[in-house]
């Protein structure tokens, strides 16, 4: 399957193999910027302005609108969506029940804790904000008034988040003892994107020297260089699985690396592509683009086809 986003808003379903449409998603009324799949797969958010649009995959059907920006993510389980951006704010929301939860005073994107107690914002104003959930209230400033933050996750398997920086360090972070872990070095200018793989043990980062730099954790040290993008890398995302690493760039190309090897599977070019998101079961993955297109890709198709 494929979802575009067309210059009308519209999110578009495709069977990739085949070429073939298969359904216009209408509800979108900005370009789609970032996306997210529920922990279970069922659900998928897009969010662009002001406004979310969650998806029930299967029968692509809109379940609701909710408003809050532009940058979504969910907690690890699916209950919770926190939607911002980068003027000043995000929302919480209950996901099942359609309601807001409350409002933060942060910026940038987010990322849930494992447990989904705690919420990380980074963004413009310096800032690196540890959140807690239930409270809606600060937990800790981790960074201040220094580099710009420009990417901030928390690690999957435990209290572990990092943040990339402007000047191209990563800071890897440990929450529990509130102190900084290792400054990773590597990039040479922005890290736009920093993301850990399902088990925590690996770090993939990219940055605006056109690299994508993979991480061992545990020892601070890097696995590899991936070379192949012409332009800066803006994102990098794992396979829920770890097999497999997407990473996208600013003219639109989407690069598949086999992990364990570090060589290119697969190449999607056609759209700018923004922001991608791996379902759970490693059958699909979501895109978003800046042209305010979509896409829902079966990942058997990409990888087999090319």
């Amino acid at each position: 399957l494929l979802v575009s986003r067309g210059r009308d808003y519209d999110v578009v379903l495709w069977d990739v193999a085949n070429r073939l449409q298969l359904a216009s998603l209408q509800g979108h009324t900005a370009r789609v910027e970032s996306v997210s799949f529920s922990a279970d797969g069922s659900m998928l958010a897009a969010g662009g302005g002001v406004d979310v649009v969650l998806w029930e995959v299967s029968s692509r059907s809109q379940l609701a609108t909710l408003n809050g920006g532009s940058l979504v993510s969910f907690s690890a389980d699916g209950s919770m969506l926190a939607a911002g951006g980068w003027w000043g704010n995000f929302v919480l929301w209950d996901v099942a029940n359609r309601i807001q939860l409350g409002f933060l005073e942060g910026e940038g994107p987010v990322s849930f804790s494992p447990d989904g107690s705690m919420l990380v914002s980074g963004g413009q104003d310096n800032d690196v904000i540890l959140w807690d959930v239930s409270s809606r209230s600060q937990l800790a400033i981790l960074q201040e008034d220094t580099d710009r933050v420009w990417s901030v996750s928390f690690s999957p398997a435990d209290a572990i988040l990092a943040f990339g920086k402007v000047d191209g360090t990563v800071i890897l972070w440990d929450v529990a003892s509130d102190s900084q872990l290792a400054i990773l070095q590597g990039h040479t200018s922005v890290v736009e994107s920093v993301s850990f793989s399902a088990d925590g043990s690996m770090l993939a980062t990219g940055g605006r020297n056109n690299d994508v730099i993979l991480w061992d954790v545990a020892s601070r040290s890097q696995l590899a260089t991936l070379q192949g993008h012409t332009e800066r890398v803006e994102f990098a995302s794992f396979s829920s699985d770890g097999t497999l690493l997407a990473s996208g760039d600013w003219d639109g190309t989407v690069i598949f690396w086999d992990v364990a090897s570090g060589s290119q599977l697969a190449t999607l070019q056609g759209h700018r592509i923004v922001s991608v998101s791996f379902s759970p079961d490693g059958t699909l993955l979501a895109s978003g683009a800046s042209d305010g297109t979509v896409l829902l890709w079966r990942l058997a198709s990409i990888v087999s086809s090319q």
